[in-house]
């Protein structure tokens, strides 16, 4: 005979003598311990050239911290992004697989067309336990994001002088050749060329 009251468990044995006879004793009950939210990692960074591709995505568990097998379930898992006051903001994307523990928290920035420097974020993760939906308390991931300068186009020659007469031949072309100045590994990409003044160039 097993029942259960106000977290105490009243146990009956019986014992089957010569006569019958009922011992009862109550004992302790596993009480349940409340979920805490744990982030496999306190902060994340990134780094990258200015127009590049995006950086791979980097993916934090979030689990259940709580001690003992009687733990409840976090539950209504829910992630939001801030920027610090007066700086460049949505460049993160924060995504989560799930509202339940265990969980995965996918973090990758979602431009790199960023002036060089360095930007920052607060990624928080929010979420409730029990049938009453307890908030628990949140935790808070750190991110950094280094952008370092980018491909930068770099021309031979600043000028170019053409020489003819009226009437006379067009002149030969001459061409400007056409580099990247800009950090050892970036690429530039996307080169157009415009003229004005006339419609004598082409």
């Amino acid at each position: 005979m097993r029942s259960v009251t106000r977290g105490r468990l009243t146990a009956c044995a019986v014992l089957a003598l010569a006569t019958s006879l009922v011992e009862c004793s109550d004992v302790d009950e596993p009480s349940s311990v409340a979920p805490e939210i744990l982030l496999s990692v306190a902060t994340a960074s990134f780094s990258v050239m200015a127009g590049s591709a995006t950086p791979a995505a980097q993916v934090i568990t979030i689990t259940n911290g709580a001690e003992g097998v009687a733990k409840g379930r976090i539950q209504g898992l829910a992630v939001t992004v801030a920027y610090p006051s007066g700086s460049t903001g949505d460049w993160l994307d924060a995504t989560l697989d799930g509202q339940s523990d265990p969980a995965a928290l996918s973090l990758r920035p979602k431009t790199t067309r960023l002036l060089p420097g360095s930007y920052s974020a607060t990624v928080t993760v929010n979420g409730t336990a029990g049938r009453d939906g307890t908030t628990l308390a949140p935790r808070q991931l750190a991110v950094a994001y280094a952008v370092s300068p980018g491909g930068s186009i770099s021309l031979a020659s600043a000028a170019v002088d053409f020489t003819t007469w009226v009437g006379g031949p067009d002149p030969a072309p001459k061409s400007v050749a056409v580099t990247n100045g800009g950090a050892a590994g970036s690429v530039l990409d996307g080169l157009q060329v415009t003229s004005a003044g006339g419609a004598w160039l082409r």
